[in-house]
């Protein structure tokens, strides 16, 4: 895509922990961009052992300065972490073999019956384009703007989770981001456990 920068969270589609992000930096920076986090092993001396063992290796001027090479140089300090980025490698090994173009295709059948059954319950989307692998459904008809308040979203957000149903409030609206091994029965069920909280909370079913 011919960027300057790209950088990626990995806790997500790309299978991995918390802990760790990427970043791609153009190369035309890599020789003047300074990092944020100054430290020893973004130098080149301390790639030397002979250095480090060496007695007097301070100047006047103190350590050298000289960077390594590459976008190496904002890497942040202390030591690789020997869990965290093998499982990093592993998904963007499994996240290499999907056929990206048949992934968006299948998730956009899933969202679009998460947007289907949504405008039923009185919900909707923001206008616009949108990705097939991610929805957020808002809130749309007077009943459930009024009653879905953010206190009220993120209590329905809680119960789902207990039902081991997943998903999160952000901006006003549910966010829902099915994966390759959601189904449409997961959906169904995703419906139907939010028709339950919305009738809970606009008392269809209470005989009040």
């Amino acid at each position: 895509i011919q960027c300057h920068i790209l950088t990626a969270s990995v806790h997500k589609w790309l299978l991995s922990a918390h802990g760790t992000c990427l970043m791609y930096v153009h190369p035309s920076f890599h020789g003047t961009w300074l990092p944020l986090d100054q430290h020893e092993r973004s130098r080149m001396v301390f790639q030397n052992a002979i250095y480090d063992a060496a007695e007097e290796n301070i100047s006047p001027d103190g350590y050298p300065e000289e960077f390594v090479n590459g976008a190496a140089r904002l890497d942040s300090g202390g030591k690789k972490n020997p869990v965290l980025l093998p499982m990093v490698c592993e998904g963007l090994r499994i996240v290499q073999r999907i056929d990206k173009f048949q992934a968006q295709q299948y998730l956009k059948t899933l969202t679009d019956g998460v947007l289907v059954g949504g405008k039923k319950l009185g919900f909707g989307v923001q206008p616009g384009p949108r990705a097939g692998h991610i929805i957020g459904l808002r809130p749309m008809s007077k009943e459930l703007s009024a009653a879905l308040t953010p206190e009220k979203m993120v209590e329905m957000a809680n119960n789902l989770e207990e039902k081991g149903i997943f998903l999160a409030v952000r901006c006003g609206a549910f966010r829902i981001a099915p994966y390759l091994d959601t189904t449409m029965d997961d959906v169904e069920r995703l419906l139907k456990a939010l028709k339950e909280e919305c009738d809970k909370i606009l008392c269809k079913d209470c005989n009040v």
